[in-house]
């Protein structure tokens, strides 16, 4: 669990961040939060569905894996994708309300992460003075708020158009055991197919075509994401999977 504490020299001068610390992160994570500006890239490598947040509100996800706490893009302690969401580009730093009560937010740390006292990338220089890359970090965190508000519009805009369509994966085991996966929407491509003009030009100079497309284009992502389990020596391998629509609503 991340125990967040404000960046500091008195607390972390001499201690560096380790190359893996975002493989170690995501290791045991079968589903990745992204946001809708990385969803044509995300695309190339995952599918991605709309899946339910912890706080309610409905997010965008890339699956990694048919099974919970596996990572099938970890591969000998190494990330083995192109694509590194905003998220695992700045862990193990987060923005943080500053402890004054100022407006401005200031760099936070998972405190729970076991930090190196060489090799890796350093926190604060010999001076005691922040180190020159936590300004780039800051900034993609900065850019991330806003990237979490699009994404959620996103999301609200295709849930008030009735685009959202609840499905299960159904994986089928070589060993005849079968696994159902719930909890995910896809894009209802009827619902697209018969918006008005009006509801499709809405989308259109919001620019959600692009995200809806790798959206559903992603979902062939699911046929490699098969071989990667069974090319695993720890996963079971995998027979077949499809896909059913869902009673549930979203």
């Amino acid at each position: 669990m991340a125990l967040l504490k404000a960046l500091s020299a008195k607390d972390h001068a001499g201690l560096h961040i380790a190359d893996d610390s975002f493989v170690k992160f995501v290791n045991d994570k079968h589903m990745l939060a992204i946001r809708v500006t990385e969803i044509s890239q995300a695309a190339c490598d995952f599918p991605i569905f709309m899946t339910r947040q912890p706080n309610g509100t409905m997010g965008l996800s890339a699956v990694t894996s048919f099974q919970t706490h596996e990572n099938l893009f970890i591969r000998d302690g190494q990330w083995n994708s192109v694509f590194r969401s905003s998220i695992l580009q700045t862990y193990p730093l987060f923005l943080m309300q500053s402890e004054d009560g100022s407006a401005q937010p200031v760099l936070g740390i998972d405190d729970s992460l076991t930090l190196e006292k060489e090799g890796g990338q350093p926190l604060f220089d010999k001076h005691g003075k922040p180190a020159l890359w936590l300004s780039g970090v800051k900034a993609t965190l900065m850019q991330d708020i806003q990237n979490v508000h699009h994404t959620l519009e996103f999301c609200d805009a295709l849930s008030k158009l009735d685009l959202f369509r609840a499905i299960n994966i159904v994986v089928h085991y070589m060993d005849a055991e079968v696994h159902t996966i719930t909890g995910l929407n896809t894009i209802h491509e009827d619902g697209l197919a018969a918006l008005s003009s009006d509801d499709v030009k809405q989308l259109h100079d919001k620019g959600y075509f692009g995200p809806i497309y790798s959206m559903l284009s992603s979902l062939h992502q699911l046929n490699a994401l098969i071989r990667r389990n069974n090319a695993s020596p720890t996963c079971p391998k995998i027979k077949n999977i499809t896909l059913e629509i869902s009673k549930l609503k979203p």
